[in-house]
């Protein structure tokens, strides 16, 4: 576990670093305040004692007070001095503790922020085929609520103990000086209760601590799917059966966590009334020895630390509990902050160009999640300006070939060749930014068209002559003429007040807005009518005259594939046609 927290620890910035100095400085401050307010109470005390009697068996640390005050100050003043002394010191350690609890709570939440943050770009910087293995409910459990429970699992906990070891240890420190017997014993009585309910409860925690992690991966996949696949819950009436499933995975998170707390806070009741019989007892036994019959200060400021020690160690245990019941969360926020991930290592610097050709060289490539071979040694060659059709039956690899075209893959087997230059990760990102992609689903944002069209969050930078022209060009002019706001027509989330060909037609469009060199349409037309689909697969021709552009298109159908001047076909990985279509 400690190993853990070091991990943990090597993940925080260095001004977060420097904040928590600052902290540690404002915990010392107020330990010093809250010993000056519990020392106080002893001349309070005594002043209403010891002037009024004659008794000399005092303390040798009272006598020393009083002999010094009283040589300054009548029994009048010396009463009121001490009232303003004890109101001043008891207020000030009130007013650092709120300043420490508004520090600390500011502290932990913006540590949490940064710590979301990072695993937030841990997972994008992934390679793609890391993306792909990876569920999506557990990535954004681990971005949104574990990396949120760091805050009050994690953060808070390791400062909440670390003010009570400092308070709690100044405190005693006072304490033993001037009763030491009754200090040591009530002290070492509150540790081995803490110490016993903590043995008993640590395999409990250990156990939750993972029912805990779990448990949110199994809640968040269940509203995840179940509001990704409403149309057909909807339909198949089955509702029900999915909300019982949500309470049964529901109910298994918040049980745990119900233990957990309860774990947490049921020491501190027998605590308390152990400390208040503790402080009676001790006064009854002190009164029949001498030394002590005349020490009601020491008793009252003894009484008063005690209380205020109890709801320390009883913060300190509760942090305990829940840094042991998070810990397997805590792994898990680790190893999302820990992804060894490529993208992060690709080099920008070296550019590629695409002038001539495009090589796939003895090509084969492997999922890490599968044995078999999704595409095996594929060679085939595609010139600047043609027109590619790649066909071939649902699992025959055409989509791997896109993504190990995209530079999304990397081969397992062979080399990919832009011009005689080795498609690598020291150019990969160079070759991305030749290419505008358009995939059979199209992701759109709960925005404007205009703005799902250009991806372009500020309409400031909005090339609108170019945005006009791929309207026209995606047969989507007339549509967005329909609407009464025009582009600036929300299109909803995903775009669910749009119907498929729509969003295909969006998704054409925002390829064509970014002009680049290489057009690569996967399924992108598959839910167009023909006659739209013609009609856009026209424009992209007419365009291209002079051969600026090189398309390529997945697509089932014969009626689309014609156009091309070149067909990939595919089957089961391999390839098993790459010819010149009479149509040139």
């Amino acid at each position: 576990m400690i190993n853990d927290y070091k991990r943990f620890w090597n993940k925080v910035s260095f001004y977060r670093r420097k904040q928590l100095l600052s902290i540690f400085l404002l915990m010392l401050l107020s330990s010093v305040l809250e010993v000056i307010s519990i020392a106080s109470v002893v001349p309070f005390l005594s002043s209403f004692e010891t002037f009024q009697s004659s008794n000399n068996q005092q303390s040798n640390f009272l006598l020393v007070v009083i002999s010094f005050v009283g040589s300054i100050l009548d029994v009048e003043n010396i009463i009121f001095l001490s009232t303003i002394l004890i109101v001043i010191a008891v207020s000030l350690s009130g007013i650092l503790r709120i300043f420490l609890l508004y520090f600390q709570t500011k502290f932990s939440h913006e540590l949490g922020g940064e710590i979301s943050a990072l695993v937030y770009a841990q997972i994008l910087d992934q390679e793609y085929d890391e993306h792909i293995q990876r569920n999506s409910s557990e990535t954004i459990t681990g971005i949104t609520l574990k990396s949120k429970h760091m805050i009050g699992g994690v953060v808070m906990p390791i400062l909440n103990i670390s003010t009570s070891i400092i308070l709690g240890l100044s405190m005693m420190s006072m304490l033993i000086y001037l009763v030491p017997l009754a200090t040591a014993v009530s002290t070492i009585g509150i540790i081995i209760i803490y110490f016993f309910v903590s043995y008993l409860a640590k395999n409990r925690l250990n156990i939750y601590s993972k029912r805990l992690s779990k448990g949110r991966d199994a809640v968040q996949k269940e509203i995840q799917e179940g509001l990704g696949g409403i149309r057909d819950i909807i339909l198949n009436n089955s509702q029900e059966q999915n909300i019982n499933s949500y309470i049964k995975k529901d109910f298994y998170l918040r049980n745990a966590s119900a233990k957990v707390q309860f774990i947490g806070a049921s020491p501190r009741f027998a605590l308390e009334a152990l400390a208040m019989s503790l402080i009676i007892i001790i006064a009854f036994l002190f009164s029949s020895i001498d030394e002590y019959k005349t020490s009601i200060p020491l008793l009252g400021a003894l009484a008063l630390g005690l209380m205020r020690i109890l709801p320390l160690a009883q913060q300190g245990y509760s942090a305990w509990v829940s840094m042991k019941s998070s810990h397997a969360i805590l792994i898990d926020v680790l190893k999302l902050l820990e992804i060894n991930n490529g993208v992060k290592n690709l080099y920008v610097e070296n550019k590629i160009k695409f002038d001539n050709l495009i090589e796939f060289k003895n090509v084969s490539f492997e999922y890490k999640s599968r044995s078999k071979l999704a595409l095996r040694n594929i060679s085939f060659k595609i010139n600047k300006g043609d027109f590619i059709g790649i066909s071939g039956k649902t699992g025959s690899g055409k989509s791997t070939l896109m993504d190990l075209l995209l530079g999304l893959l990397s081969p397992s087997e062979g080399k990919i060749y832009i011009d005689n230059v080795c498609l690598d990760s020291k150019n990969v990102i160079s070759w991305r930014n030749l290419i505008s992609h358009v995939p059979q689903s199209i992701f759109l944002y709960d925005d404007s068209l205009i703005k799902n069209v250009t991806m372009e969050k500020e309409e400031q930078l909005i090339d609108k002559r170019k945005f006009e022209k791929s309207l026209i060009n995606s047969e989507l002019n007339n549509l967005v003429n329909s609407f009464a706001n025009k582009e600036k027509t929300i299109v909803g989330e995903d775009g669910v007040f749009l119907s498929g060909g729509q969003k295909q037609r969006i998704g054409i469009a925002r390829a064509l807005y970014k002009d680049k060199n290489i057009i690569i349409l996967d399924e992108a037309t598959s839910a167009l009518d023909e006659k739209t689909e013609l009609k856009i697969i026209n424009s992209l021709i007419a365009q291209n005259k002079n051969k600026e552009y090189t398309i390529i298109m997945v697509s089932h159908r014969n009626s689309i594939l014609n156009f091309c001047n070149k067909i990939i076909k595919l089957e089961e990985g391999l390839l098993i046609d790459h010819n010149i279509s009479n149509l040139n």
